[in-house]
């Protein structure tokens, strides 16, 4: 099963934590884990494991968003790298598991302004490989680091330049990304469990569908993410995924091409959970929900999706990403997050329109949505 189905993910979460829970750490089999049925040589195993030892003491006690431990995000991003190549590379591993070093990691440590005993764990694990293995891996976290101030558009665009004889690097951005579109939730029982999104969509449109009965299907605890700030996160993976279309970025790679689909996979799967729940959740009375979806569906078929639009074309959805989404300042695309999430019929409609654009993503080699750009994100057309 896929890793982008929400159970196989909190399955590959809940084995590496346990695995990092032993008294002493196992890490052979963290690394056994991250490797499913690969095998390395022993000596790169053995910088593997160490490597994974210096994250985990590196990261502490941080957590993610979430909750989990933040150590977890390039464990599971690497096994899930290791899972979509046939045969796994050292170097690939490794820039995986230390894509974040610069970002999370080092800063903390320029700020104390002292060598720590990390400082120097991390220098005898690169002094331990071939010399140019160190120039390779330094250089490739080097261009998977998002410098400060650096807005997320021209940062994505200068990564994927680097790309054009590297696709190894898109290769780490898409699981890092894949790995981030999945950890939104800690629910224990996926809302998709036993459910097709597409049949539900089916009985909308034939006038037979009906609220869930079953008694477990109960809201489920308040995250730190609600359903406006999912959808963000999808209009994150939109943006990648496009402008590695632009770029033809790892066109002809086959790992790229299997996370790629992963990703659609996760995201697709990822806004039909966000309709469900607002469905059984918080449909609002007056709403005729065949009306909606029918119209959004028409708007789709229109072409609606394959472009950013603007506020003055009159649909609901025209002007989404560059009313809701693109604005730089975190505070201030909080407040639109926040007013998004009150209105539930465009956040139905908003959903409804990235499952649309996941599958054009998936089935359409050719698809990315035009106005996406790293310059930003402008009204096309």
């Amino acid at each position: 099963m896929p890793f982008y189905e929400l159970s196989e993910f909190i399955k590959l979460s809940a084995v590496l934590n346990y695995q990092l829970c032993a008294i002493p750490k196992n890490w052979d089999g963290v690394v056994s884990v991250m490797l499913g049925d690969h095998t390395v040589r022993p000596a790169e195993k053995a910088i593997l494991k160490r490597t994974c030892e210096y994250l985990y003491h590196a990261y502490g006690e941080r957590k993610r968003l979430v909750g989990p431990l933040s150590v977890l995000h390039p464990l599971r991003g690497t096994a899930m790298l290791a899972q979509a190549s046939e045969r796994s590379s050292f170097l690939d591993l490794m820039v995986a598991l230390l894509h974040d070093l610069f970002e999370d990691i080092e800063p903390e440590r320029v700020e104390k302004g002292s060598r720590s005993p990390l400082e120097k764990a991390l220098e005898e694990i690169v002094e331990g490989m071939k010399p140019d293995d160190q120039w390779y891996l330094i250089e490739r976290v080097g261009w998977l680091t998002k410098r400060k101030g650096e807005a997320y558009y021209p940062y994505i665009g200068r990564l994927l330049d680097h790309a054009r004889g590297t696709p190894e690097i898109v290769r780490v951005k898409l699981a890092d990304r894949l790995d981030n579109t999945l950890d939104m939730r800690m629910d224990m029982m996926d809302s998709l469990e036993d459910i097709d999104g597409f049949e539900a969509v089916f009985q909308i449109l034939s006038g037979r569908f009906r609220r869930s009965s079953r008694p477990e299907i109960l809201h489920p605890p308040v995250g730190i993410f609600n359903g406006a700030d999912r959808l963000y996160q999808l209009f994150k993976d939109s943006v990648l995924m496009s402008l590695i279309r632009q770029k033809e970025a790892g066109k002809e790679d086959e790992v790229v091409c299997t996370i790629f689909a992963q990703l659609a996979g996760a995201g697709m799967r990822e806004a039909q959970r966000i309709v469900l729940h607002i469905v059984e959740h918080h449909l609002p009375a007056d709403i005729d929900l065949r009306a909606l979806v029918l119209d959004t569906l028409d708007y789709i078929h229109q072409g609606g999706i394959d472009r950013v639009t603007g506020t003055a074309l009159g649909h609901s959805l025209d002007g989404l990403f560059v009313s809701y989404f693109d604005d730089p300042s975190k505070v201030v695309r909080k407040e639109k997050l926040a007013s998004l999430y009150c209105n539930k019929k465009l956040m139905i409609r908003a959903a409804l329109a990235f499952i649309a654009i996941f599958l054009s993503f998936r089935d359409d080699p050719d698809f990315y949505i035009r106005g996406v750009s790293e310059e930003g994100v402008r009204p096309d057309g």
